[in-house]
């Protein structure tokens, strides 16, 4: 997040994360990314393994972005969801 920040301070570019291998996010950090994907046209993110994808899921549906937060197993598949619109 801190890299998207720096490269877009205004927050309005579409910007893709990639999950550390075998993280899962604590409750603050949850908290966290649930405030900045609120902040952003559309982010994908890249998880790498079952945790990831159901927590991020629960993320989405607590946030109600589901137009603008997606989950992927691949970056080419995220890249192309992003070029859309």
């Amino acid at each position: 997040w801190e890299f998207a920040k720096e490269i877009s301070p205004s927050k309005n570019w579409k910007i893709i994360i990639k999950t550390g291998k075998w993280t899962l996010l604590d409750k603050d950090a949850r908290n966290y990314v649930m405030n900045e994907i609120k902040q952003w046209p559309k982010v994908a993110v890249i998880t790498s393994n079952t945790g990831q994808k159901l927590m991020g899921q629960i993320v989405i549906n607590l946030t109600g972005y589901k137009n603008k937060i997606k989950l992927f197993e691949s970056e080419v598949k995220a890249i192309e969801w992003l070029n859309v619109d």
